[in-house]
């Protein structure tokens, strides 16, 4: 079961730029991404009944991405879906540490604030890439090897 929470995502200059909100009390995790006028842009729904954590996002009640994290011996690793094509994550996942990869062009990377008391991050994503939905990527990566 999952107890709602809310968190706000900003820009390099501090504004708020999109609101993420989980559902109060809801079976398995489930969140929204918000613009400023509280328009609905992302839907995050994790699967049920999976045996390896399962995560899909929704734009316009459309699927566009699967992330699913994949059984492996050494390294941490989650397949990314999307409509056309599969993408990789490179990097740390357990340090915060890591980037996204697109045949093998590096779309984003990802790094923890380790100063702050909060969980922040430094996000820089490739100006032509989908940046809501590579913020909805990392809200799943986070949620998939982050539990808490």
């Amino acid at each position: 079961m999952s107890i709602g929470d809310t968190f706000s995502i900003k820009d390099n200059n501090g504004n708020m730029i999109f609101i993420v909100k989980s559902q109060i009390l809801s079976i398995g995790k489930k969140l929204k991404i918000y613009n400023l006028y509280n328009e609905e842009l992302i839907y995050i729904e994790q699967k049920l009944l999976t045996l390896l954590p399962e995560y899909h996002i929704f734009e316009n009640k459309v699927l566009i991405a699967k992330a699913k994290k994949e059984i492996t011996f050494f390294k941490p690793k989650i397949n990314i879906e999307l409509q056309n094509e599969t993408i990789k994550i490179k990097g740390d996942i357990f340090d915060y540490n890591y980037s996204i990869k697109n045949k093998n062009k590096n779309i984003a990377s990802i790094n923890k604030d380790i100063i702050n008391i909060t969980d922040n991050y430094t996000v820089n994503i490739n100006d032509d890439e989908n940046q809501l939905l590579i913020l909805s990527l990392i809200i799943v990566i986070d949620m998939i090897f982050h539990e808490n």
